[in-house]
């Protein structure tokens, strides 16, 4: 399972975080999504970021401030 997340700046302090976009079954139709929204949002490719998740686990949310791909 592969998760898309987006970074948003908008916090007081001006730092980055997370924010979860969407959930799929491989990464190459996360990339093509994440490819989408690159073009179409005309943000960044460094302002989305792909990570690889396991179904029946916890993660914390500085797990997904973290970039993996």
């Amino acid at each position: 399972m592969w998760i898309l997340f987006g970074t948003s700046y908008n916090t007081v302090e001006n730092e980055p975080y997370a924010y979860f976009i969407g959930v799929f079954n491989d990464l190459e139709t996360a990339t093509i999504e994440k490819e989408k929204l690159v073009s179409e949002k005309r943000h960044s490719i460094n302002d989305f970021f792909i990570k690889q998740a396991d179904l029946n686990k916890i993660y914390t949310h500085e797990w997904s401030n973290n970039c993996d791909i």
